[in-house]
């Protein structure tokens, strides 16, 4: 299902990954993928070492990269097969997925590089769901869209702005927190994040 998601990682003060999901962004979906993977203290180890090898590149690099593969504007199925191929963390199709596949594939003789989508979270009509973690604070955080107030400055997004929706919906809000060191089972989880009317 369409449901458009941030996943994001902070750590030694600034944002290492910052990634667009287009799929299953409700906590039942890309929640408990992210929770599943952070559970493992040497899964966040893992994360946590790799994220030295990552690196955002700019919207200017990404359309070279797509010129040099002689790519269109409007790429064909079997076009967009070699891209996400070529490039595989460029994709929006792996949400919380990413955290895996960076922990795997990030080394010094390997860095990956990433597009930073931190601004997404800025308009919460179409960022429905983010996951946060932050190793600063040793945390993985839920937010969740279609907010139409303003937030506190207590806010991890506060001061984010968007005109995609005409101002009437403000960034993503904080529904909970969990420390890295004890997080919940997916049942407890779910309950405690997953709006009632779903």
């Amino acid at each position: 299902m369409g449901t458009r998601h941030l996943t994001a990682v902070k750590a030694d003060g600034e944002y290492k990954i910052a990634q667009y999901g287009q799929w299953d962004g409700y906590p039942a979906g890309q929640g408990t993928t992210a929770l599943r993977f952070l559970r493992s203290k040497t899964n966040r180890d893992k994360l946590r070492k790799a994220l030295k090898y990552c690196k955002f590149v700019t919207d200017e690099q990404i359309a070279k990269y797509a010129k040099n593969m002689s790519l269109g504007e409007w790429m064909t199925l079997e076009e967009a097969d070699r891209w996400n191929k070529a490039y595989p963390f460029f994709s929006r199709d792996h949400g919380a997925a990413v955290l895996g596949m960076i922990a795997k594939t990030a080394k010094a003789k390997n860095p990956v590089e990433l597009k930073n989508a931190l601004d997404f979270a800025a308009d919460s009509l179409f960022c429905e769901w983010a996951y946060v973690v932050d190793f600063d604070k040793g945390t993985f955080e839920v937010y969740r869209g279609f907010n139409t107030n303003a937030l506190p400055k207590t806010e991890r997004f506060y001061g984010m702005k968007s005109e995609e929706s005409g101002g009437k919906y403000y960034p993503v809000r904080l529904v909970k927190s969990f420390k890295l060191g004890r997080l919940p089972q997916e049942e407890y989880f779910l309950k405690t994040v997953q709006p009632k009317e779903e």
